[in-house]
């Protein structure tokens, strides 16, 4: 293996655990390979040495000295990468072992069962399937402060309303918005395609981008995978428990170091899979976590105002806020928005009268919608 200098990661996660035993580490470090970083470092980096994946010391090399030593009251260290140092503070011998988990490594369990096609950038996902520019600014406006406020009183937010009324759109646009800066992970629903109509693939899904999303929860995710392989194939209900809320129990501290505001879970057509005791099933289980705060997450669910899904829903209410999209009264300026836009792009194209067809036509058509 080349040398590794300068090694960066934002916030290296240190345990003292001995590594499941199907994990395969990058590199074994001997005391050579670290020098002394007491005082001044040396060009401020840490320079790893690994001639294979399972070097040892030669006869020549010094004995090593444990990590925690090596590192005590170092200062100026850049490690980067996704690298874990396992057992440091532990007598374990002449060797440390460093870990790396970036990219997908140890996810591979997972990944088989993970629903692609049903995040929003997929390339299932129609692309103009997003608001009107200059519509639906209310519940827009509304989705977005309550994104932006650190100290939100309601943790769930079902918007929902009848076939036709936008909701994907609206869900997308926010989506869209918000993937980089809020946006923990996405699953859309759609009834005609076997892997998005699946509740049975709903945390999963989420727990792989909780992954990428949130990094630090990677490590756990993956620890539960090597613990139970099948956990892919049980209950909604224990893939939840250890994929999604165990990362983020107290002990983890991954809570604690998040920036707020929380992030945000969105599930949009819940009424679309197939399964509706699944639905009862996996809408249960988030407001118990969140009623019970055990994870640091919000949840926008999206979906027609089906009696089930409300009934569930309602159990929860004193920390979910519903938006019934039917209520709104800004239906009509959002049709005669988009109307009017898409006739002036008409008749730009055409070379017609800017103000074509009028707006008595305008308004025959706003009163047959």
């Amino acid at each position: 293996m080349p040398q590794m200098t300068g090694v960066n990661i934002p916030t290296p996660w240190i345990h003292q655990a001995v590594p499941d035993k199907h994990e395969q580490p990058l590199m074994v470090v001997t005391a050579n390979d670290i020098p002394r970083l007491h005082g001044k470092p040396h060009r401020n980096s840490l320079s790893m040495q690994a001639e294979g994946r399972n070097a040892t010391p030669t006869s020549a090399e010094p004995a090593a000295v444990p990590v925690a030593a090596q590192l005590q009251g170092a200062h100026g260290v850049n490690i980067s990468g996704n690298t874990r140092f396992m057992n440091i503070g532990m007598n374990t011998g002449n060797l440390t072992t460093v870990y790396n988990y970036g990219g997908i490594h140890g996810l591979e369990k997972l990944e088989r069962f993970v629903s692609f096609a049903a995040l929003h950038d997929s390339a299932e996902q129609d692309p103009d399937r997003r608001c009107h520019p200059g519509t639906r600014e209310t519940v827009l406006r509304q989705l977005r402060d309550w994104f932006d406020n650190p100290n939100p009183t309601d943790s769930i937010i079902w918007l929902h309303g009848p076939a036709g009324a936008g909701k994907s759109a609206i869900a997308q646009t926010i989506a869209h918005e918000y993937k980089e800066r809020g946006l923990a992970a996405t699953f859309f629903f759609y009834r005609s395609d076997p892997s998005r109509n699946n509740g049975n693939r709903l945390f999963l899904t989420i727990a792989w981008q909780l992954a990428f999303s949130i990094p630090s929860t990677k490590d756990f995710i993956v620890q539960a995978l090597n613990k139970t392989p099948h956990l892919p194939t049980q209950a909604i209900e224990p893939q939840f428990e250890q994929l999604v809320a165990h990362p983020f129990q107290p002990t983890n501290n991954i809570a604690f170091q998040m920036s707020q505001p929380a992030p945000v879970v969105i599930i949009d057509g819940v009424d679309e899979c197939s399964d509706e005791k699944l639905q009862q099933r996996f809408l249960a289980v988030i407001g118990n976590a969140v009623k019970n705060h055990r994870i640091p997450l919000r949840f926008l669910i999206v979906s027609r105002p089906e009696a089930l899904i409300e009934e569930t829903l309602n159990k929860f209410k004193d920390f979910t806020v519903s938006i019934d999209l039917a209520k709104l009264d800004d239906s009509n300026r959002n049709i005669q928005k988009y109307l009017e836009d898409k006739f002036f792009e008409i008749a730009s194209n055409r070379g017609l009268d800017p103000i074509w067809p009028g707006q008595e036509v305008i308004e025959e058509i706003l009163s047959e919608s």
